[in-house]
């Protein structure tokens, strides 16, 4: 057995070697070689990190489908006729959609059984030709329900939400909702793609439809845009009907296609966004044509 003396002289002789080895072992590696072992390090790290990333999307994916599905099993959605037209001055083209919308059937929700799940359930909105068919929840903020889904649990894909600033009973100029734009197209994802996707060429499309315990209302689309990052079509009181008129003249213009249908300062509107990629809004405006 080595004296004391003789084992640090032993360990400090092991240490010298295993240093000269390193240190011969960095001296032989090129500097393209060095830099393939850094990114080859990083690169197993961050694969890693991608796969847990990508493991928790899809869980909270799989999370936010079970949701809509139940709550489109409580919400027992029904249609039902009549209702008071707006008065509008459309063109009167028959080709127009406005004369096919004020006979389309109104959405009536049951959401007592909502609020059994969320009680800041407000209602219900559709989007003809995509997949947004949720209800609507509102917060005392817009921060909450971007990462909070319906059953208020914490998620990533958040759920549908109205501006806290909007009466619930949709009474205001313009009523805003908000989700997020998720790349499999659920919450407002699906709006991203309606300016290339063929949405366009089907006039049956340009419809929202609403639910609430006060209005249920068909709200026709004129204008959808994408933009880069603004709040000046996120108004919702207005000091008086120019300034009103103003909005909606710009807001119209904005417009990727043209809907040839405007609303006037005695009209309400509806508003959508999401965003369309990390810089930009994706926006979609519609009018109130239809309610009871």
């Amino acid at each position: 057995m080595p004296t004391g003396s003789s084992a640090k002289k032993d360990s400090a002789k092991k240490r010298t070697r295993e240093k000269k080895l390193a240190d011969s072992f960095a001296l032989h590696l090129k500097p393209k070689q060095i830099i393939a072992l850094v990114l080859l390090f990083l690169g197993v790290a961050g694969g890693t990190t991608a796969l847990l990333g990508f493991a928790n999307w899809s869980s909270e994916n799989s999370r936010t489908d079970e949701q809509v599905k139940n709550a489109v099993e409580a919400a027992k959605i029904r249609e039902t006729n009549g209702g008071a037209i707006v008065e509008q001055d459309e063109d009167p083209d028959e080709d127009n959609p406005y004369w096919a919308f004020i006979k389309m059937n109104l959405l009536n929700v049951d959401l007592k059984n909502l609020m059994l799940t969320n009680d800041e359930t407000k209602g219900w909105v559709q989007v003809a030709g995509t997949n947004v068919n949720y209800p609507f929840v509102q917060h005392d903020d817009n921060e909450y329900y971007l990462k909070h889904s319906f059953d208020k649990s914490t998620n990533s894909a958040g759920w549908v939400f109205m501006d806290y600033r909007n009466n619930a009973n949709m009474s205001d100029k313009n009523t805003i909702f908000y989700a997020h734009g998720r790349v499999d197209t659920t919450m407002f994802g699906g709006l991203r793609h309606i300016l290339y996707n063929g949405w366009l060429s089907d006039r049956a499309n340009f419809v929202v439809r609403t639910s609430s315990p006060e209005k249920n209302g068909i709200w026709q689309i004129f204008s959808v845009y994408h933009l880069p990052t603004t709040t000046d079509y996120l108004k919702t009181n207005f000091k008086d009907d120019n300034e009103y008129a103003e909005f909606l003249k710009m807001i119209t213009e904005r417009s990727a296609y043209d809907f040839r249908s405007a609303p006037n300062s005695k009209d309400q509107i509806v508003t959508l966004s999401t965003c369309y990629n990390d810089r930009e809004r994706m926006v979609v405006h519609a009018k109130l044509v239809k309610f009871n």
